[in-house]
């Protein structure tokens, strides 16, 4: 048996863009993480946290991550988030997509990264 957990729309306010003047002032980012459960969380025999991943931790690991310090890539910060939540929670499948609203005439940009 395998499940998974998603994690959608983690709003986080982040310094992230090629130009200067585009890091100067917070932006929204959203991000949203997919990730596979070890194989004891997917029917635990009790109703234990310990035996699952904790959303909320990983939720507080991405945003910490993201706030850490500027960016000017999308790519840079999702491997950082990725290697966060791999070497923290031991994760072997990871998805993550970042979205943000830097365009005009354009809903977002959306860059995703996918462990195997």
């Amino acid at each position: 048996m395998k499940a998974s957990v998603r994690l959608n729309d983690i709003e986080v306010m982040a310094y992230i863009g090629v130009p200067d003047e585009e890091r100067a002032v917070a932006q929204l980012l959203k991000v949203s993480v997919d990730f596979d459960l070890p194989s004891s969380a997917a029917s635990p025999s009790e109703d234990d946290i310990e035996c699952t991943v904790d959303y909320a931790k990983v939720r507080e690991t991405v945003i910490d991550v993201v706030q850490t310090k500027p960016r000017k890539l999308l790519e840079t910060l999702a491997s950082e988030i990725m290697t966060s939540l791999k070497s923290q929670f031991q994760l072997e499948r990871i998805d993550l997509e970042i979205e943000k609203f830097p365009l005009p005439n354009t809903r977002s940009v959306t860059y995703r990264l996918h462990s195997s």
